[in-house]
């Protein structure tokens, strides 16, 4: 039976000649090739968002193969592009293959930390001390504006109300008219968050009847003693 192709996805059905969407270039004997690095460096800094991760693990596997063709600059501008990603888990799984360690990717794995761990506050903290060097590598406004939907995402699913002061902190921002939409009130110096299926209170039913077999308890209550 022919495997089931699936749409997308680090697991969909490749041509032979196809890594996701990029194409390997006549010449290239298999993806383990050493001269696939440069076309694909080429193919996955075109791209302005981080749309197509296979092409970027497989450029990762060879820079582990061939450590010393790798390029920091790639690297690290792909793991800031992975960050934007979030909750998909680009960048765990780009982290988990590289080798490399620099002092760029040291602070963006603090704010990946700060990030998966809800730190919000934190991650702004670190994004402006390393304000620079970030702009360099990547559109400022894009990469705020999604760091900004995932948190807000984050805590939209976790609380009903905030303080307008607490969210400004965790949005990084004090302009967060922009930010609210439809299912977002704003009362006084208070955020209330539309209930969802995350957010909501969930109450236990303490009255449930457990029907616990006769049999099984008598078989408990009658279990024979050990006797030395």
């Amino acid at each position: 039976m022919a495997p089931r192709k699936h749409e997308g996805g680090m697991y969909a059905t490749q041509k032979k000649n196809q890594i996701g969407n990029f194409n390997i270039p006549e010449g290239i004997k298999d993806k383990f090739d050493e001269k696939l690095i440069e076309p694909l460096e080429t193919y996955v800094k075109e791209k302005q968002e981080l749309d197509d991760i296979e092409a970027v693990v497989a450029l990762f596997k060879l820079y582990s193969f061939y450590p010393e063709k790798e390029n920091k600059t790639i690297i690290e501008t792909t793991q800031l592009k992975a960050l934007q990603c979030l909750p998909k888990q680009h960048y765990t799984v780009l982290t988990c293959i590289l080798n490399t360690k620099t002092e760029k990717l040291k602070k963006i794995q603090e704010m990946a930390d700060a990030l998966e761990t809800c730190q919000f506050k934190k991650f702004w903290e670190i994004r402006e001390k390393e304000k620079k060097d970030i702009n360099e590598m990547i559109n400022e406004k894009t990469f705020d504006a999604n760091i900004r939907t995932f948190i807000m995402n984050t805590i939209k699913n976790t609380y009903q109300t905030m303080e307008t002061k607490t969210l400004k902190e965790m949005m990084g921002t004090e302009d967060i008219e922009n930010i609210l939409d439809k299912t977002v009130t704003q009362e006084g110096t208070h955020i209330h968050f539309a209930k969802g299926k995350f957010n909501k209170t969930q109450y236990k039913n303490r009255d449930r009847k457990v029907d616990i077999p006769l049999a099984k308890v008598l078989s408990v209550i009658s279990y024979p003693k050990y006797d030395p």
